[in-house]
């Protein structure tokens, strides 16, 4: 089975056993190209859509409709799910507000709980969602839910982000490592050092890593 597959089926049984359980399945996407083929095909799932929930996990800060957007670029392969509704997916920018919201942001979150499941892609640099090896020290100890972060290395460089103490209240995250140039994240002295955001959310969260290469 190919990893596509896998990833597709595994979120499958994930979302219908919430949705059996919850009444809803809360699922929380990231931007990046490590998740654009999952989205791509996620009309191959076969759950009731209607009962999803998607909540954006990483925003640049930028306006919504803007080009780098991660909600722009993530939110069309939603709403061409049989079911899913356009109110249903949680991104940064609320109401009139042209750049993300922080403090709404926070608010939202704090109502509509932990997901059932977080997708997560991984940089070259071992970076998640809007965190960055740089910042680790401290966003680690940051018990907000979200974290704006100034200087991430590519640009636009100002983006806004779930914390860490966000996502280790998932059910599950699903870590996507695809591509030749993030190999060396694999290696096992990588996994054990948790210098990276990815390393460091792998040994403290409940998760399953994907990956199309060998250590």
């Amino acid at each position: 089975m190919e990893v596509l597959e896998k990833v597709l089926e595994d979120i499958q049984s994930i979302a219908n056993k919430a949705i059996m359980k919850d009444g809803h399945f809360l699922f929380g996407v990231t931007g990046g190209t490590s998740t654009r083929s999952i989205y791509q095909n996620l009309a191959k799932v076969a759950s009731d859509f209607s009962k999803w929930k998607v909540v954006l996990l990483d925003e640049r800060w930028v306006k919504v409709d803007h080009e780098d957007s991660n909600q722009n670029q993530i939110i069309s392969s939603f709403l061409v799910l049989p079911g899913f509704k356009k109110d249903s997916f949680f991104g940064f920018h609320h109401e009139s507000s042209q750049y993300p919201d922080k403090e709404k942001t926070d608010q939202l979150l704090q109502k509509i709980g932990h997901c059932h499941l977080s997708l997560l892609g991984v940089g070259e640099d071992g970076h998640i969602c809007g965190l960055f090896p740089q910042g680790l020290k401290g966003d680690k100890e940051n018990k907000s839910l979200t974290i704006i972060t100034e200087n991430s290395p590519k640009p636009p460089s100002p983006r806004i982000s779930v914390s860490y103490s966000y996502l280790q209240k998932s059910d599950k995250i699903f870590f996507l490592v695809f591509g030749p140039s993030k190999a060396h994240l694999l290696k096992k002295e990588v996994l054990d050092s948790q210098i990276y955001p990815f390393s460091y959310l792998k040994k403290s969260s409940k998760n399953s890593l994907f990956t199309d290469q060998t250590a």
